[in-house]
């Protein structure tokens, strides 16, 4: 293969079929950091999404509408979103493909945990492919996400 005979590094092999576009930059990407590897991984994660929203529920903000700008009239609060079994079942999913591709990274490119930062994302499956609820959370420069947290489309977090 054309991508084996490479001199530099072998191809890492990663899963992303789950995905409805299939690229592995709607779930992860590596920003350059000053020490160790000299870079870190962002990988979505919709555990670390789940655990805010609880989070910011307990601080008075459930009544946030998340996903008002999609154009289907949905406010989708954090309430409504900690309370939907479908987005918990597809973030089961999700997650689980996430961490399959997480053990590959780490192994491949010899990384720890504390070489990874965990990207709050949740995701909504239609017919069986993953999109993010929130687009470019996790291939946003971090330049912009400290500008504009929710990204650089709507929907974003009002919090």
């Amino acid at each position: 293969d054309f991508l084996y005979a490479q001199k530099v590094q072998s191809p890492v092999e990663l899963f992303s079929d789950w995905l409805t576009v299939g690229h592995v930059d709607e779930f992860l990407t590596f920003v350059p950091a000053p020490d160790r590897k000299g870079f870190r991984l962002l990988l979505a994660s919709p555990v670390a999404c789940y655990k805010l929203f609880k989070e910011k529920q307990r601080e008075g903000y459930g009544d946030v509408a998340l996903l008002e700008g999609l154009g289907d009239g949905r406010r989708g609060t954090i309430d409504e979103i900690l309370t939907n079994k479908k987005y918990h079942r597809d973030n089961n999913y999700v997650q689980g493909c996430i961490d399959w591709n997480r053990s590959i990274l780490k192994r491949k490119l010899g990384l720890g945990e504390r070489d990874i930062i965990d990207v709050p994302q949740l995701f909504m499956l239609r017919e069986s492919k993953a999109t993010a609820l929130f687009p470019n959370m996790v291939r946003c420069p971090p330049s912009i996400l400290l500008i504009h947290p929710g990204g650089t489309e709507p929907p974003s977090p009002a919090f």
